[in-house]
């Protein structure tokens, strides 16, 4: 279920080839980088060695006009691997980022097994244009572990740099649209939020002003609305009560659970980035994360 506190992953790199060409030669940088590392500096040994141009031909010959391949087909790859295993929604907090991460290295990692055989045969055919022999072939452009081991590191770090900055941008529309709401709503109507909400028990349904509603949360696959007196249940979901009710009044502390701030008694850090709240009965009270403590005080200080 997604909530407003849900940011929904538009992966919106993928729909520029100026963000395609931009990552390639981010990739390639950082992959002539790593040579700096190896013996004799690697692919950077004709620079060093004073044969600029020798170094130009190859980065731009031998890399960079086949590598936007890998990066292209590497983004068509995660969008259909973020659709199958659901990570078109992220949570906020930096837990959920962690773990948001960590779902798409896997994608990463097998993702050079499909691109990578592709865009080393098409440089093959290029390249020994009309010569080709499998002496050639095998084993500069054939698929083995020492080509799977010189894609991996750039990769890792490109994969993860492009989708942390999808989360960046999708993140940073998300504030902007949470801020418009915000504001729609200190300065809306306040008839356009529900007064009412039918609600029903065993002995039948009813309609109950919302002034008397303490909580409501989802417990066991039920929308339930409690009270002083007694426990209700409701067809709203927790997201369409969320949506409708005022937002200076109702605050949705966790995916499960909205309170009225009417009956906010106080706070506390619990633990793992996490916090107690605590109602006026004193006796109930609810986990809350660190992710939702900005917009909590916010909706206080009102």
């Amino acid at each position: 279920m997604k909530s407003s506190y849900d940011i929904v992953m538009s992966f919106r790199l993928n729909r520029s080839w100026k963000q395609v060409a931009l990552a390639t030669v981010l990739g390639v940088v950082f992959y002539q980088l790593i040579n700096l590392l190896r013996p004799n500096y690697g692919n950077l040994q004709p620079l060093f060695a004073g044969n600029v141009w020798a170094y130009v031909k190859d980065l731009f010959g031998y890399y960079l006009c086949f590598e936007w391949i890998s990066v292209f087909l590497f983004m068509k790859i995660g969008l259909v691997y973020s659709k199958w295993f659901n990570l078109r929604v992220l949570s906020r907090g930096w837990g959920s980022l962690f773990w948001y991460n960590l779902k798409y290295l896997p994608v990463i990692f097998l993702s050079i097994f499909l691109f990578a055989p592709l865009t080393n045969g098409l440089r093959y055919l290029v390249l020994q244009f009309p010569d080709y022999a499998w002496e050639v072939y095998y084993p500069e452009y054939f698929m083995t572990m020492k080509m799977y081991t010189r894609y991996l590191v750039p990769m890792f770090f490109l994969g993860l740099g492009y989708l942390n900055y999808n989360v960046f941008l999708d993140f940073n529309d998300w504030q902007t649209q949470r801020f418009k709401d915000k504001l729609k709503a200190m300065s809306g109507n306040e008839e356009s939020f529900l007064k009412q909400i039918k609600v029903f028990d065993n002995e039948g349904e009813t309609v109950l002003d919302v002034q008397k509603v303490i909580w409501m949360e989802v417990t066991q696959k039920s929308y339930c609305v409690h009270t002083a007196v007694r426990a209700f249940k409701t067809k709203f979901t927790i997201a369409e009560l969320e949506e409708r009710l005022n937002p200076n009044i109702f605050f949705r502390i966790n995916r499960s659970t909205i309170i009225n701030l009417k009956h906010f008694k106080n706070y506390s850090f619990w633990e793992y980035d996490k916090y107690i709240v605590r109602l006026d009965d004193n006796k109930t009270e609810f986990v809350m994360q660190r992710s939702r403590l900005k917009d909590f005080k916010e909706v206080l200080n009102l």
